[in-house]
């Protein structure tokens, strides 16, 4: 995170030393203990919690539109568990909106791809200039 994330976007650095400083450690943190539940703030979690499915089987098949047997949900996000194409690699997440925008985070790849063609969407089904992005960026990686 300090290399990739905190670093290069200057994030928490303690002015005259440039060193960086946790602003709310988990330990000590506000939100470790919330007064009171709060569906709009105050999440805390680690990553993989969020990005790991945490449907159970019964919600899947209710939505199965949606996730069918390669994908899931994490905490606020879509999670791909099987491979059912190019792209769809496990531990894969993120979402395809429905108005025509896909961004997915690949941590296996390194990888990060955001689509906005502001098409609206038709059919649960994501339209082809997505299938056709991602196959195109994952097939870039090879190389």
């Amino acid at each position: 995170m300090k290399e990739r994330l905190f670093t290069p976007l200057g994030m928490m650095v303690k002015p005259g030393t440039g060193e960086l400083v946790v602003h709310d450690g988990s330990t000590e943190s506000r939100w470790a203990n919330p007064a009171f539940e709060s569906g709009g703030g105050g999440l805390v979690s680690t990553v993989e919690l969020m990005t790991s499915d945490q449907l159970t089987q019964k919600q899947k098949e209710q939505a199965h539109i949606f996730f069918e047997d390669h994908s899931g949900w994490g905490l606020g996000m879509g999670v791909n568990i099987r491979r059912n194409s190019l792209w769809s690699t496990p531990g894969r997440f993120g979402w395809d909106g429905g108005v025509g925008t896909s961004g997915y985070t690949d941590p296996a790849e390194n990888m990060v791809g955001i689509l906005m063609t502001q098409r609206m969407m038709q059919s649960p089904e994501p339209p082809r200039v997505f299938s056709d992005f991602w196959t195109t960026a994952y097939q870039a990686l090879s190389n």
